[in-house]
């Protein structure tokens, strides 16, 4: 979205921190789709004429957009629909990318307009078993499909949101018919990308399907944390229907508003209830803390909207330094950029969920406007000094798993000269139940020390180029206009290197020449 965050009062150090952002919160007790999630930011303030514009300027024909008021059991909603008025062919990523590349959209919408395509043919490829890019999306190509994914993120954008946060979502239940046959509900493709996403979902009965693959794409790869409310100021509410009359009101609701700066998330676990040190588990005086029915089939759930899609998650990946390692799951949104130059790779840039950046710019190398970015995180620390060493491998793995951020070991030293460990966890709000379960179950510790907090960090990309030993993502951190640092993945850069027997020195060495070479500035979206 196309942010350039206001400036604030708090700050970190001697550097001034922006402000936190404007964040659109939405509440699924109904599910979602795609025309939902237009309605509602329609019926918050976003005005029909500019949606008009924003989806004429993708050249597809036959359609036609339909806006008008309705009512929803007790709620009055504004309920969108984008009509076919043909056949519309199946598409392929590679299919829809020009289409989108060569639309009138803001830059900052092409990008993630192409990343949630990305994502799709990513689940796709791997519920079929074939290359992504050789996936065919059946209805997912046709033209209300693409343009609701399209409204959505033109839509988040020109209401200056920054920062997208989701309650807990009714997925409804039962199965579905698919141009595959009959699935349950959630799809296959539809839960995977929520599982990836560590969305937390439920289901008040049994049917229909009340979150569709659109819903479950768009809210799960934008959302930068699920849960309940963030610490927000309300501003605009906005109730989008569905299609269907379901038992409860069928409407989607989003708050929008800036989010609430110095103010913390609050999460679903007391720290009295959990700031216990018990027995001889604790470090006296320690305080360490560190910075989808398918197609247009409206026999079933909500009405229009993308088959059982596709999903391109950022799987969990680890970098460990002195016991240190981040978690790479915060990605929301891909861009492919599928053969931008005669003899040139497919590359792709990933932006990260927590990171307003991207906004408008071509250069990919560029942040929004060098600004730190923050959000809301807990860190959850525990001191153990009788477990054994394997033992902590183990958590970090399954705490990463889980959606952890980090997951820091340090060496310490107890009362008595015992030696410990100091377990460091840095996880969202919304997955802090999770983490000290996990913690709990997996470790012999007896108590959790539980701080709500909030990180500032520089605007980081990834980006994947082309080596003779095969594709590597690229980390590239940036401050203002100037790139501080470029750093191949080491889980690629190892792949690549056990697959083909070259050392990991050559494998990072061509992957640093090949960002070099052919940077997204070369090859802008």
């Amino acid at each position: 979205m196309n942010v350039v965050p206001s400036s604030g009062a708090n700050s970190v150090g001697n550097h001034p921190m922006p402000s936190p952002g404007r964040a659109a919160y939405f509440e699924c007790f109904s599910g979602a789709s795609g025309d939902m999630i237009l309605g509602a930011l329609v019926d918050a303030g976003w005005p029909v004429s500019d949606l008009e514009k924003a989806l004429k300027s993708v050249d597809l024909e036959g359609w036609t957009l339909e806006v008008k008021p309705t009512k929803k059991g007790a709620l009055r909603a504004t309920q969108v629909t984008i009509r076919v008025t043909g056949t519309q062919p199946e598409r392929t990523v590679l299919d829809i990318a020009p289409i989108i590349k060569s639309s009138r959209l803001s830059e900052a919408t092409k990008i993630r307009v192409l990343g949630l395509f990305d994502e799709l043919a990513d689940v796709e490829a791997l519920q079929h078993d074939e290359p992504p890019e050789s996936v065919h999306f059946h209805e997912v190509g046709a033209v209300d499909s693409i343009l609701d994914i399209v409204g959505a993120v033109a839509g988040l954008e020109a209401l200056g949101v920054t920062h997208v946060y989701v309650s807990p979502i009714n997925v409804g239940g039962g199965t579905v018919n698919t141009r595959d046959g009959i699935l349950p509900v959630p799809g296959p493709a539809t839960l995977e990308l929520l599982r990836r996403r560590n969305v937390p979902i439920y289901a008040t009965e049994y049917g229909p399907e009340f979150l569709t693959p659109t819903g479950a794409l768009v809210l799960g790869c934008l959302s930068n944390g699920s849960g309940a409310f963030p610490a927000m100021q309300v501003e605009a509410i906005g109730y989008g229907a569905g299609q269907k009359d379901f038992r409860i009101p069928n409407v989607l609701r989003v708050s929008i508003g800036p989010l609430s700066p110095g103010r913390r998330n609050q999460t679903s676990i007391s720290v009295s209830e959990l700031e216990e040190t018990v027995g001889h588990n604790e470090l006296d005086d320690a305080d360490h803390s560190h910075d989808f029915p398918t197609g247009h089939d409206h026999d079933y759930g909500h009405g229009h909207d993308l088959g059982h899609e596709h999903d391109h998650s950022r799987r969990p990946h680890a970098s460990i330094a002195m016991g240190a390692t981040e978690s790479g799951k915060t990605f929301a949104g891909t861009a492919t950029i599928a053969a931008m130059a005669p003899d040139g790779p497919t590359m792709t840039a990933i932006v990260e969920s927590s990171l307003p950046s991207l906004a408008g710019k071509t250069d990919q190398r560029s942040s929004d406007d060098g600004q730190y970015v923050s959000d809301d995180v807990v860190q959850l620390e525990t001191n153990i000094d009788n477990m054994s060493g394997e033992w902590f491998g183990h958590l970090t793995d399954v705490l990463l798993s889980r959606g952890a951020l980090d997951v820091t070991l340090i060496p310490a030293q107890m009362k008595k000269g015992r030696p410990a460990t100091i377990v460091s966890v840095l996880v969202k709000p919304g997955d802090t139940d999770r983490a000290v379960a996990t913690i709990f179950s997996e470790t012999t510790t007896l108590g959790i020390r539980v701080r709500p907090t909030q990180r500032v960090t520089l605007p980081r990309r990834i980006e994947r180029v082309l080596t003779p030993f095969g594709p590597v993502r690229v980390k590239v951190a940036t401050l203002g206009s100037s790139v501080r640092g470029v750093s191949p993945e080491f889980d690629d850069c190892r792949e690549a290197a056990l697959r083909t027997g070259a050392t990991l020195q050559s494998v990072m060495d061509s992957a640093r020449d090949a960002w070099n070479r052919k940077g997204v500035a070369a090859n802008p979206i």
